[in-house]
């Protein structure tokens, strides 16, 4: 019964878009043991992530050692190989069969409800690590690309490093882009006036 009200809850903040990113902080770590790999294998891998920050194991990380194992060389897609990243097709598939799972209604409103849960993950997974033993090999940052979307990448950790989409939430004709591209500074959402915003360095660069 307990579990009911705590799913409840979080029920009435995500249909009724009262959310931020820090409700999605809860919520993931509530479902993440319902999630279930084989089949919704990127929203576990977050909620994974949203757990521990730092990371020695999971899809991202595999991703990482693969692109170095690889030399970065591109397959006839012109995607790395033995990089994985998550296509919006896929994304969407994965929140249907968990909303089908745990009784929310996830693809409503045009695919709305799932892009502010995707800017709150982004959000959430900015500057996470990931570790060989106790040695840093790659980072999660985020990006805005030329048509606006807002991405997250995957890079060593290096300055020279090059880097790798993993997946990304777009496009936004009004998000605003003053860093070239790369999101160095915190980002933070909040809601306003029942909109989702996105804050860069305490300026806001996107609303919903």
């Amino acid at each position: 019964m307990k579990d009911n009200i705590i799913l409840n809850h979080y029920k009435n903040l995500l249909e009724n878009y009262l959310f931020d990113e820090y409700d999605i902080l809860g919520f993931l770590i509530f479902v993440r043991e319902r999630i279930n790999k084989s089949r919704c294998e990127f929203i576990r891998e977050f909620a994974d992530l949203i757990a521990h920050r730092n990371r020695n194991q999971g899809i991202i990380r595999e991703n990482i050692v693969n692109s170095i194992n690889n030399l970065y060389e591109a397959n006839r897609n012109n995607a790395v190989k033995g990089y994985h990243g998550i296509k919006w097709k896929s994304w969407l598939n994965e929140w249907k069969i968990l909303g089908n799972k745990i009784g929310i209604n996830f693809l409503q409103d045009n695919q709305k409800l799932i892009k502010e849960i995707t800017i709150c993950i982004i959000s959430l997974a900015q500057d996470t690590k990931y570790k060989d033993k106790d040695v840093i090999i790659g980072k999660v940052k985020v990006f805005i690309d030329g048509n606006k979307n807002l991405c997250l990448i995957t890079t060593e950790n290096r300055s020279d490093s090059l880097s790798i989409c993993l997946m990304q939430c777009g496009p936004f004709k009004d998000i605003v882009d003053e860093n070239d591209g790369f999101l160095d500074y915190p980002l933070e959402t909040k809601r306003e006036n029942k909109k989702l915003c996105l804050y860069h360095n305490n300026k806001k660069i996107l609303e919903i």
